[in-house]
């Protein structure tokens, strides 16, 4: 599989982890593809502050 369908195999997890409520596992898979906004909004939706500084520091980095 090359990386662009790997990559859009990755999208569709975290969004099907999204509707599933599992949010921990889409905000991982989020981080680990780049899509750091959206891991943020994720763990501000948990209120887990220190993620979604962390996410947002690194979109700033970028």
């Amino acid at each position: 599989m090359n990386n662009s369908n790997n990559r859009e195999m990755l999208i569709k997890a975290a969004q099907c982890y999204v509707k599933a409520g599992w949010l921990a596992d889409a905000s991982r898979v989020w981080e680990e593809i780049g899509e750091y906004w959206e891991a943020a909004a994720i763990y501000e939706q948990q209120e887990k502050w220190e993620q979604a500084a962390r996410c947002y520091l690194k979109v700033g980095d970028c």
